[in-house]
């Protein structure tokens, strides 16, 4: 993880914690498509992931850099719309780290680049699959 976290602080200029708290928080959000032994599975292949994830919501819980009213009605939207409100919830990512939204698809990009070396591509085209907003998003097919 922080090789990824490094990646993108250094490519988007953002410092480290910003880094983490938007790799942890998108990781979530593609992970969380997942239930049970299956997530557990792909957890398991991202070492760090499940630490970062944990550390990441604690602190959204605890009112630091949780993204705010924003952050909780990008995740309401998410809930109710399903993929379509996941688009909202990267923005609300991107937005609590000081990211532009036009960096969302470099971004996320990145993000499934490091997901698909680690755990395979099978598990990538699900994720498109379930957030199909992502293809438009990184500009796949």
């Amino acid at each position: 993880m922080d090789e990824l976290i490094s990646q993108i602080a250094g490519q988007f200029g953002i410092d480290n914690d910003a880094s983490k708290s938007v790799v942890g928080k998108v990781i979530e959000m593609f992970t969380s498509q997942f239930d049970g032994d299956q997530r557990s599975d792909i957890l398991s292949k991202l070492p760090g992931a499940e630490e970062l994830i944990s550390e990441v919501s604690g602190a959204a819980a605890g009112g630091s850099g949780g993204g705010g009213i924003l952050g909780g009605l990008a995740g309401a939207a998410s809930s109710m719309l399903g993929s379509g409100g996941s688009a909202l919830e990267i923005g609300s990512i991107l937005k609590s780290a000081g990211l532009d939204l036009d960096q969302a698809g470099p971004l996320v990009k990145m993000v499934i680049e490091f997901i698909q070396g680690k755990v395979g591509g099978d598990v990538v085209n699900s994720i498109l699959e379930k957030i199909s907003q992502l293809k438009e998003l990184i500009g796949s097919k």
